[in-house]
């Protein structure tokens, strides 16, 4: 009994003990501080990229990804949109091709001849199943074949109407486009896509380069691309090459016309490898958010929602969208989300399967300048790309005035900036390696006016000074360099 009782008590004793101790221990005022204290959540920008893989590959980026709160602020937005990689796979849809013939009198003898020549080595790659149309034209457009299967009858057929194509009038282009348009617009089934064959400027019909312009972008609208063939030095290579960009289709030139055989090989080797259809991007703008330029590209706008149509893709296709966008300020830490929606048909055997995606990509708002982040490089790329077009533009329009001084100023101060851009320590290898594409291309063109223009005067291709100082006016060599210049300018238009 007196045991157990010394035993509680020593019990009560070590309790007592503890509870002084923990009654008396000094108190730590920095973790108590702490512990009183919220959280604070770290800053986590968006990503740089935002990206969907699968048939077709969007990658979706801005120019500044974080941006000051609480003003207004302008950014770009990037979409890049390309097929993914399946080397050596042929489409096994039909093409459903116009072949549109400027047939007026200028096209007269050897232009025509080969003209011909080509149409037919075309309907000789043509595979059976596809499809072929030839309209002619000159103040007006002939169909002379209707949309026609290809097959033993149907080549006997083009051979047919190709050989009742003569020379005479005029030259409406838009005639032809036109006709060929509403055909090709009920096409079903197959990749629908116009050749069109030109040697001279548009003189009945739509004549400005706005009307004919806007003919492409209706194209695009059908999901009808447009490839432009000039013939010699005579036509309007600006007029041919936007009109094409518009479609999303190429332009090319041939300076003699044994060259169009090569073209249309090439057309039918690109259309046969077509990766998606009917392809199309929906942005969903936030309030808040605005459109201030849209470059090299046509879109339609209905409030807060865009629909951006990019037709069809080919093996090696890259089609960007380029936006400057006006932001409202929004408070630190709040982010504005653009959603993308992504719709085509990909071909499968001969079926188009429907393809549906989403993305979303965002911009954040920061109060702390540290934060902020630098212009994205490849964005950064695209918009040099505006400018390289621009250039290139420009210093034709000089050239084709006898003016390589003012041409080579355009050039340098594109290659100035693409310089300054590759040198940018931000810049990574994507960026760069297309900025070293610019810079190849802008001195390959500033080399090819200058010797042009060194023929054409009768100087030593090394002398400069004699070239500059030659006042006579373009005669055909420089021409054909002036189209070359657009030529390699329309891809950039893309």
């Amino acid at each position: 009994m007196r045991l157990a009782g010394l035993a509680g008590w020593s019990l009560v004793g070590a309790l007592a003990t503890s509870v002084c101790t923990w009654l008396w221990a000094p108190v730590d005022a920095t973790a108590s501080a702490a512990a009183d204290t919220p959280t604070l959540e770290a800053f986590v920008p968006p990503p740089e990229v935002a990206e969907l893989k699968g048939p077709l590959r969007v990658q979706a980026r801005f120019g500044q990804r974080v941006l000051p709160a609480g003003q207004s602020s302008t950014t770009q937005l990037l979409i890049e949109v390309s097929p993914e990689d399946r080397p050596g796979e042929d489409t096994a849809l039909p093409l459903d091709v116009a072949l549109v013939i400027d047939r007026s009198g200028s096209m007269k003898g050897k232009r025509i001849s080969q003209a011909l020549v080509a149409a037919r080595r075309l309907v000789s790659e043509l595979r059976d199943g596809d499809r072929l149309t030839v309209i002619a034209y000159d103040v007006a457009a002939e169909q002379l074949l209707a949309p026609t299967r290809i097959d033993a009858e149907g080549r006997r057929l083009a051979e047919s109407a190709l050989s009742r194509i003569q020379t005479q009038g005029d030259t409406c282009i838009s005639c032809g486009l036109e006709k060929a348009l509403a055909l090709l617009k009920s096409s079903v089934g197959s990749v629908p896509h116009v050749l069109l064959l030109s040697d001279g400027e548009a003189n009945r019909g739509l004549t400005k380069l706005a009307d004919l312009r806007q003919l492409g972008v209706r194209a695009k609208l059908d999901n009808v691309s447009i490839s432009s063939i000039g013939v010699d030095v005579d036509y309007d290579e600006r007029v041919l090459s936007e009109l094409a960009a518009a479609s999303d289709g190429r332009h090319h030139f041939v300076r003699d016309a044994t060259e169009l055989a090569s073209v249309f090989q090439k057309e039918f080797a690109e259309l046969v490898t077509a990766r998606a259809l009917e392809s199309e991007l929906v942005l969903h703008l936030p309030e808040g958010v605005t459109v201030t330029q849209v470059y090299d590209r046509a879109v339609q706008q209905q409030g807060q929602t865009l629909r951006v149509p990019l037709g069809t893709f080919t093996a090696g296709d890259r089609k960007t969208l380029l936006l400057e966008l006006a932001l409202e300020g929004s408070e630190s830490g709040q982010l504005s989300q653009i959603g993308i929606d992504l719709s085509a048909k990909i071909p499968q055997g001969k079926l188009r399967v429907p393809l549906k995606s989403h993305l979303d990509v965002g911009v954040k708002f920061t109060d702390q300048e540290a934060q902020l982040t630098s212009v994205d490089p490849i964005v950064n790329e695209r918009l040099q790309r505006n400018h390289t077009l621009g250039a290139l533009r420009q210093a034709g329009e000089a050239y084709k005035d006898g003016n390589l001084g003012e041409a080579e100023k355009k050039l340098d101060s594109a290659l100035a900036a693409v310089a300054s851009a590759a040198a940018d320590p931000s810049a990574d290898p994507e960026a760069k390696s297309r900025l070293e594409k610019q810079e190849k291309d802008l001195k390959q063109t500033k080399t090819g006016l200058r010797r042009a223009r060194a023929r054409s005067c009768g100087c030593s291709p090394s002398d400069l000074m004699c070239a500059l100082r030659c006042t006579s006016k373009p005669k055909p060599p420089e021409k054909a360099a002036a189209k070359r210049m657009e030529e390699l300018a329309n891809p950039y238009a893309r």
